[in-house]
């Protein structure tokens, strides 16, 4: 049994019992004088008993830990209220099926015909961190709509809606995602939650919602596996973004610097930032916010973008061995590899199939054979962008023994991802850090070197505390980075294991997830 309140030095053991979900008041008294309920092993059958905290308290044979707040996310379907009691209407607490809480409530409310996501608790000052209009929290929506939204109705919606006499909407954020015709998909982001308020605001421009769904609060994010009418606790994570605010749930947190991962991130599948991205970086950097590239790639695989960087100062390259100011031109920080290091790893790539690639103030180098088995490495598509980029040398192996380089970063290539796991066994003992990225590819760093410790010591250098830093990434090699920032952000199309590791999931590098990420937390 843990603590009991602090306000509370004692609790009544019906009261307690109660709080828990085990039964009405009058119900738990007739069944505590039948000797159901005990204390540290001995039964009680006193309601009255006063608990201290810290005892063992069985009822019915279970145990019963104290929990002073509970937080449930529910999937709202359509048909149900927001109410925690109706006597003629199914509530959003009926669906809580477990023995469950009196003290529950629903935070905030969604219409009877919406769905989506909807937090049950019985935590009140979290309650009004979410729903307080001065917190300024987005609730994120999509929506059916009968009708074609044009730009028109998106600039409108940004400007302010005069919805009618009562109501003169705060800005909002619409997105067309598709259309039809006279039919329309879209992404509404408000923060406000006033009666009817996305229905009313779209018939201020003559249109109807169709279908409404909830799928963001804050930073929390709807789990999509939850079928309508389906709930579940909220995870660690996930109370740890509500905890006091924590982490931008409100906005109480000003964030002053975000840092992107490149590819399957900052960019697409035909390697470019969207114009839409474009923008907010523009928009950003004018708003005195630090926008960072932070990439595996060396200087010269960056600088093909260069007119794409406009707003982008610092580049973390080399998965962080190098910090690179792209306005002055200047190197702000370099890290190399120990020569016995690089020794150790050119042992360790003639053990499987591996393609090398190294890199040496700022430079990429590769072999021949590199570009001839790029269709093998299923990157051929980037035949252009190597060919342009990176410097071809007979024998890499024995430039990399040669000693007349330093290295700052060496990238095992492999046909296959259990060569790599190979590999990654027998770099094990050598003193340097490893990441995996795509194709199979083993990144080996200098020890200490990641991505998350060159986003410390560029937060340092420009006085901007970490924790008002923001990482973005899609991959394993960005972990480290997103450990590192105040908040940890995953595209939608990143890997299982880098979703576990971030505070809060945008949408896919495809649907312009980094601009999300800059107006949803950095210009919020």
């Amino acid at each position: 049994m843990k603590e009991l309140p602090e306000r509370e030095n004692t609790m009544r053991l019906d009261k307690y019992l109660a709080d828990m979900g085990c039964g009405t008041r009058s119900e738990l008294r007739r069944r505590i004088h039948k000797g159901e309920a005990s204390v540290d092993g001995r039964s009680v059958k006193d309601p009255g008993y006063s608990l201290k905290g810290g005892e063992a308290v069985l009822f019915a044979g279970k145990d019963v830990s104290y929990e002073e707040k509970v937080y449930y996310m529910l999937h709202k379907p359509a048909g149900v209220i927001s109410a925690s009691e109706d006597k003629k209407a199914e509530t959003v607490l009926d669906l809580i099926r477990e023995p469950k809480r009196r003290d529950l409530f629903p935070v905030g409310r969604l219409d009877k015909d919406t769905e989506g996501l909807l937090l049950i608790t019985n935590d009140g000052d979290m309650a009004h961190r979410l729903l307080a209009p001065g917190k300024h929290v987005d609730k994120v929506y999509e929506a059916e709509i009968d009708g074609n939204v044009t730009e028109d109705d998106v600039r409108k919606f940004e400007e302010g809606l005069v919805v009618d006499k009562a109501l003169t909407a705060l800005p909002a954020k619409l997105e067309i995602l598709k259309a039809e015709e006279n039919r329309s998909y879209v992404r509404i982001t408000i923060q406000e939650g006033k009666f009817h308020q996305i229905k009313r605001m779209f018939r201020a421009v003559g249109k109807e919602v169709t279908y409404l769904k909830r799928i963001s609060m804050g930073m929390l994010t709807l789990d999509e596996s939850l079928a309508p009418g389906e709930y579940r606790r909220l995870t660690e994570k996930e109370l740890k973004l509500l905890e006091k605010g924590k982490r931008g749930m409100t906005a109480d947190r000003k964030y002053n610097m975000i840092a992107f991962d490149m590819d399957g991130t900052l960019l697409n599948s035909r390697n470019r930032i969207s114009e839409k991205t474009e923008n907010a970086i523009r928009e950003a950097a004018g708003a005195g916010r630090a926008v960072v590239i932070a990439t595996g790639r060396s200087l010269t695989e960056v600088l093909p973008y260069r007119k794409q960087f406009e707003g982008i100062r610092y580049a973390i390259l080399e998965s962080g061995a190098m910090l690179y100011d792209l306005d002055e031109d200047r190197v702000l920080k370099r890290v190399v590899f120990p020569r016995e290091t690089v020794e150790k790893l050119e042992a360790v790539s003639r053990k499987e199939d591996i393609l090398l690639q190294v890199m040496a103030d700022g430079k990429s180098y590769i072999e021949q054979a590199f570009v001839d088995r790029l269709e093998a490495m299923g990157v051929a598509g980037l035949r252009e962008f190597v060919e342009q980029c990176e410097t071809v040398v007979p024998d890499l192996r024995k430039v990399m023994l040669s000693g007349e380089m330093e290295f700052e970063k060496i990238n095992l290539y492999h046909v296959s991802k259990e060569e790599r796991l190979r590999s990654l066994e027998r770099v094990r003992e050598i003193d340097a850090e490893s990441a995996f990225s795509a194709n199979a590819s083993l990144e080996m760093s200098p020890s200490g070197v990641t991505k998350g410790n060159a986003l410390r010591e560029l937060a340092e250098m420009t006085g901007i505390p970490i924790e008002e830093t923001i990482a973005v990434g899609d991959s394993g090699n960005d972990i480290a980075m997103l450990k590192a920032a105040g908040l940890a952000v995953a595209m939608g199309n990143a890997d299982e294991e880098l979703r576990e590791a971030a505070d809060v999931t945008v949408a896919t590098n495809e649907e312009d997830g980094c601009e999300e990420a800059i107006r949803r937390f950095l210009l919020a």
